[in-house]
């Protein structure tokens, strides 16, 4: 049990941060495997039989041959390579982890919000530990790879979690309630 209300709001707090950087980090993740997933649709619906008919229209026309067909060739290959990397597997992982860091993140402002009305510390030691092991499992779960966000893009993810939690840094010193 922590037995300081100050370390415990703060262990909360830095809790609280982590989890919304993980939510926001995999959102933006999530967002790029979106978009290549909607350009393989895109170009698989574009190149269907039906549309290839229409695209044979295009033939005729001086260059339009050669673009229609390195448009059907990539995304052919585009296909068989989303297929390949599970894309469609990795956007249901990806949306369980966000999902999962969003409750997290959630649970923790909930725990921040009761400390300050006066949580007894018994209590709230033992939600912090609940939600710690709730967020070693998030972190365990959560797999890094391809076409994840750029240190840049973390950067600015670091930012806007920054400025978002730092009403409850003007707010309270974890010491109300006490």
């Amino acid at each position: 049990m922590i037995d300081d209300r100050v370390t415990l709001w703060r262990k909360v707090f830095k809790l609280t941060y982590d989890a919304w950087y993980g939510e926001l980090l995999l959102a933006a993740w999530l967002g790029t495997w979106l978009y290549v997933d909607s350009l393989v649709a895109l170009g698989t619906t574009i190149t269907a039989s039906g549309s290839a008919i229409a695209g044979w229209a295009l033939w005729n026309e001086s260059g339009w041959k050669e673009v229609w067909v390195a448009l059907a060739g990539a995304t052919a290959l585009a296909s068989v390579a989303h297929t390949k990397l599970g894309i469609g597997s990795k956007i249901d992982s990806l949306q369980q982890s966000r999902s999962d860091f969003l409750d997290l993140r959630s649970d923790a402002k909930t725990l921040l919000d009761r400390l300050d009305l006066g949580m007894p510390l018994e209590k709230g030691s033992e939600a912090y530990f609940a939600l710690l092991e709730r967020h070693k499992k998030a972190e365990r779960d959560f797999k890094s790879g391809l076409l994840e966000p750029s240190m840049v893009h973390k950067k600015s993810i670091q930012e806007k979690v920054t400025k978002e939690l730092s009403s409850y840094t003007e707010r309270s010193d974890g010491n109300e309630g006490k």
